[in-house]
């Protein structure tokens, strides 16, 4: 069971109608009543959450900040915090949920407040409130929620005017997406797809699913140019760790291909089984057409970090993530912390070698898996490789 945890991270491939691990963080996760009464009031970083379960009927609403902790929902500016601070920031926030079907035009206000660069002033009035936080293996860790009654946008607010400009236009996603990625990052991207503002069906989309579409659309844009770019000369690793994720990221010279490894520690989040559990999944020049299954969202963020870092550099290289997972990861907050930690790494001064075999020693240093546990399952890291690449 433990080997299947890793690999499906909440998304129930075991068949049950609920995740155990995470239920037991809900439950042990309980906060103080802050709310007086059925009356919200908030000054809340716009969003709107839609939900997945029973889709194309799903629940849906606007979040609500309903205290004074400054909250962020963007995973690229809560970067630094520590767990404690994340799970404040969420708890401080109420999903004020409602009936929605994807063609849904309900609560249309509150979804295009979504759009708001800056804070909106909103008042709600909601029913059987939840004091619970939740988390998955996607999403940012979820504060409380409620059944709404009704809300209302209490002061003006402003939508883009780029993004005005498209929401009437019956074009695809990945049309819109080459107009919209210079100006906005993917979480906001993320938001214009999940609200059912981008693309020719204006459909309403998942969080979770426009979480992971964006990070593979976005770096599926990137990689077009990419691959013209000349090949990168030398082997490079960059290094980051952030909330108990230690990230390798080596690039190799030649072609694109993109090679991701999880490797989830005994005491980390899905791993009580006192041994590793590592995950692989590759791609080569082509890309892929199936899902990455076996990593989900996490391949996408962890791709879209290293294709942002390569764009960057204007350079072709085949690429490498190794994230070791340590024990003290006890609360899984989204994928966000994982396309964050790759890009960071890209911020940081790379170890620059002449040869693979010395990038290889290297790491073999800066990680505690056995490295051979990597090169046995690598697709990029075989013999005919190491002999091709070694000077």
């Amino acid at each position: 069971m433990n080997d299947l945890c890793v690999k499906c991270k909440g998304r129930l491939l075991c068949g049950l109608t609920y995740c155990p691990l995470l239920k037991k963080v809900d439950t042990t996760n309980k906060i103080s009543p802050k709310i007086n009464g059925n009356a919200v009031f908030g000054n809340s970083p716009p969003n709107f959450f839609i939900g997945h379960y029973g889709y194309p009927a799903v629940l849906g609403g606007p979040s609500i900040n309903f205290s004074d902790v400054e909250v962020e929902d963007d995973p690229a500016k809560w970067y630094g915090a520590d767990i404690t601070d994340i799970v404040r920031m969420r708890s401080s926030q109420l999903m004020a949920k409602s009936k929605l079907n994807i063609n849904s035009s309900r609560l249309d206000e509150a979804r295009l407040s979504s759009l708001s660069l800056k804070p909106v002033e909103m008042e709600a009035q909601v029913e059987k409130i939840n004091y619970s936080l939740s988390f998955s293996n996607i999403l940012q860790p979820m504060g409380p929620t409620a059944d709404l009654k009704s809300i209302q946008i209490t002061e003006n607010f402003t939508v883009p005017s780029k993004v005005d400009s498209l929401i009437n236009e019956k074009i695809t996603v990945r049309e819109s997406l080459p107009e919209l990625i210079p100006f906005f990052d993917v979480f906001y991207l993320q938001k214009l797809l999940s609200g059912g503002f981008i693309g020719n069906k204006k459909k309403l989309v998942p969080t979770r699913w426009s979480i992971t579409a964006v990070d593979k659309m976005v770096a599926d844009e990137f990689l077009e140019k990419i691959k013209e770019f000349k090949h990168l000369e030398n082997f490079l690793v960059f290094s980051n760790t952030y909330l108990f994720n230690h990230f390798e990221v080596l690039l190799i010279p030649g072609a694109w291909e993109f090679e991701q490894f999880e490797v989830w520690h005994p005491e980390s989040f899905w791993n009580n089984s006192g041994k590793l559990a590592i995950e692989q999944e590759y791609e080569g020049f082509e890309g892929r057409s199936d899902y990455a299954e076996k990593e989900g969202g996490g391949y996408y963020a962890g791709r879209l970090g290293v294709a942002e870092g390569l764009k960057a550099m204007k350079l072709q290289a085949k690429a490498i993530v190794f994230r070791e997972i340590g024990k003290d990861y006890k609360i899984p907050v989204g994928v966000g912390e994982v396309r964050e930690n790759v890009r960071h790494a890209f911020l940081n001064s790379p170890s620059k070698f002449e040869s693979l075999t010395d990038a290889l020693n290297e790491l073999r240093k800066r990680l505690k898996t056995p490295f051979n546990e990597f090169t046995r399952r690598s697709f990029i890291l075989t013999q005919k490789r190491l002999t091709e690449f070694s000077g």
